[in-house]
């Protein structure tokens, strides 16, 4: 139930943000914005693992079984709040004003408050998919093979080396840790150099890196490597994550009118890959 409430909250956020960032974004910044949410978001998971590793560390396995699970959820609890509070106060950007007409009209005042919209119908996504194919099956690709890296890497195969006993707590989320926040730190970086080139390009050399590495990193990694291979793994894997310039590309290539419905229909295909990749991992 908790998770369902969780990927509620996640989809309804996450892509409207994302769009949101965008709009406020000078157009020659824009990449640089995208990047800035990139960062944010794996700098969140790498925070997570962090303190994860800390209580398991720190804690005897009774402790953590008993009490000690709760001490992450209340960590993000100021967190959630100061969140909440920032989110209360955001106006609409003035490029989604014109579009106030159409689906999501009825949007005055402050992004947080209350108000009418209209609800949500099949046709809307019919017709975004019918105007905008070409971008919808692209980010559908793009965002499958983004999603299905950091799930599979970061999440299934350490919890897959834990539970086999192939690796401790450290060595199992230390080179998890390292390798998101490589991406936290370099995918402003990536942002900015999209705006100065080309997105696509940089897209594309994010998607050869992760071609070239999986078939090298990862049967290694199963067939017992050791973390010093596992931790320039992740590091080399976090470095090509951050050259997905998705967030910049895909508002990019919306239109206004359906940006935030494009990005939510993705987030769907994304947690359907995610949903995919969990269960193939659980196998």
């Amino acid at each position: 139930a908790l998770r369902i409430v969780q990927a509620f909250g996640t989809g309804g956020e996450t892509s409207t943000s994302v769009s949101y960032l965008f709009e406020e974004a000078a157009p020659e910044r824009r990449g640089l914005y995208g990047g800035l949410y990139l960062s944010s978001a794996a700098a969140g998971m790498a925070g997570g693992f962090a303190v994860v590793l800390l209580v398991q560390l720190v804690l005897t396995r009774a402790q953590l079984l008993q009490w000690g699970w709760r001490l992450p959820f209340l960590a993000a609890v100021p967190l959630a709040l100061a969140v909440f509070w920032l989110r209360r106060r955001l106006e609409e950007s003035p490029e989604f004003g014109p579009t106030r007409g159409g689906l999501g009209s009825g949007v005055d005042g402050p992004v947080g408050r209350a108000r009418s919209v209209p609800a949500l119908a099949l046709s809307d996504v019919v017709g975004l998919v019918r105007r905008q194919r070409s971008t919808v099956v692209s980010g559908a690709l793009l965002t499958g093979a983004f999603a299905a890296t950091v799930n599979v890497w970061f999440v299934i195969l350490p919890a897959y080396l834990l539970a086999t006993g192939r690796a401790t707590a450290a060595a199992a989320l230390g080179p998890t840790v390292l390798g998101l926040a490589a991406c936290a730190v370099l995918a402003p970086a990536a942002g900015h150099l999209s705006d100065r080139l080309d997105r696509v390009r940089v897209l594309f050399g994010a998607c050869a890196s992760l071609c070239l590495l999986w078939p090298i990193t990862f049967p290694r990694v199963l067939a017992g490597a050791g973390w010093p291979f596992f931790t320039v793994a992740s590091l080399a894997l976090g470095v090509a994550l951050s050259a997905f310039v998705l967030p910049a590309y895909l508002s990019q290539a919306f239109a206004a009118e359906d940006r935030a419905l494009g990005r939510k229909v993705l987030a769907g295909i994304r947690q359907v890959g995610e949903l995919g990749s969990q269960g193939l991992g659980e196998v």
